[in-house]
């Protein structure tokens, strides 16, 4: 779409700076993945501190910002500013942010998805590319495009939609569901009723209603994963959600969009990751966790069960409690409030 296109279709936006050969914009995207002719937003210094760490990156002069008109006004004057604005190809400035991205949002996500069928099986009309080795039970469907390796293994009940990839010696269990654009690698076992790439629960409030911000990001799992019983895994808003190598996740387990687990992390029973947080490989998240909206975890970090993690921990850390704390200081606070309770009594 080109800017006088977009402009025309949200009033709220306007241009700060254009190329001098125009600009069309391709897409939308994150910091987790940089493409030329998309566009990245800001709104927060969290995401002013992330642009300043990929200013050497190439690929963001062939790129754009759109700006919160606000917070704009709070950083124009910062050298940190200016330089973002000079390494950047195009910067559009918005009134009204979040009005402004939940129309995008739904303007690339019809992109994303013009001409496919979702209501028609790929191996009817030819598109699904599946090796003469896979097993696939009855009852299943594979949606346009759909790529199945070797001697994958397919139960009944089975969904996969359009645009989605089951690389070789992967099992999907029944009635799994895997929404458009998933990619599962080798030897990955998915077990029964599990969803992955579901819509993230994204919404911006504004003109007196909850508006539907479009999801169109992904799931990407990599090789030797296995992922137990009514999880769900949701899509990433506009790049893809992340699991990494040799993951093991169990029964009812829920992992939010953009989040990026890393390798051979262990998520048991119950634990629920809200979106856009980082999992830092070999971390253990025991029974019930509950990790807080973009949180990040270093290597090798413990959290026990039931705690509430709501900010960053460094790697090897212990932790647990509500809010989760290091494993001794939670202890001690344990045992004072017993001291006092029976001193009481």
């Amino acid at each position: 779409m080109q800017i006088e296109n977009l402009v025309s279709l949200d009033a709220s936006i306007a241009p700060l700076k254009l190329s001098e050969n125009g600009q069309k914009i391709e897409g939308l995207t994150t910091f987790e993945r940089l493409r030329p002719n998309h566009l990245l937003f800001l709104k927060e210094k969290k995401f002013l501190e992330k642009l300043n760490s990929n200013l050497n990156d190439p690929i963001l002069k062939e790129m754009g910002l759109l700006v919160c008109k606000k917070f704009l006004e709070k950083i124009e004057k910062e050298p940190s500013w200016l330089e973002i604005s000079s390494s950047l190809s195009f910067i559009l400035i918005t009134s009204s942010f979040d009005k402004s991205i939940t129309l995008l949002s739904k303007v690339y996500f019809d992109q994303e998805y013009a001409g496919i069928d979702f209501f028609k099986d790929g191996r009817e009309e030819g598109s699904a590319d599946i090796d003469n080795t896979a097993k696939i039970a009855p009852n299943t469907f594979l949606g346009s495009n759909v790529k199945i390796g070797k001697n994958v293994k397919i139960h009944s009940g089975v969904r996969i939609l359009a645009n989605s990839s089951i690389e070789e010696d992967t099992e999907i269990f029944p009635n799994c569901v895997i929404y458009p654009k998933v990619e599962i690698g080798k030897n990955c076992r998915i077990h029964a009723n599990t969803t992955i790439g579901s819509d993230g629960f994204g919404y911006s409030f504004f003109e007196g209603a909850h508006n539907k911000l479009w999801h169109f990001g992904g799931v990407v799992i990599s090789d030797n994963v296995e992922i137990g019983a009514n999880s769900i895994i949701d899509g990433g808003t506009f790049s893809a959600t992340k699991i990494g190598e040799g993951c093991k996740i169990d029964n009812s387990v829920q992992i939010a969009h953009n989040c990026q687990i890393g390798n051979k992390v262990i998520l048991c029973g119950q634990v629920g990751i809200s979106g856009s947080c980082k999992i830092g490989d070999y971390s253990l998240l025991a029974g019930k966790v509950g990790v807080g909206h973009n949180t990040t975890l270093g290597r090798n970090v413990q959290v026990g069960g039931g705690a509430l993690v709501n900010c960053d921990w460094p790697d090897n850390s212990v932790i647990t409690g509500y809010p989760a704390r290091p494993l001794k200081e939670w202890l001690r606070g344990l045992a004072y409030l017993r001291i006092k309770s029976l001193k009481k009594e």
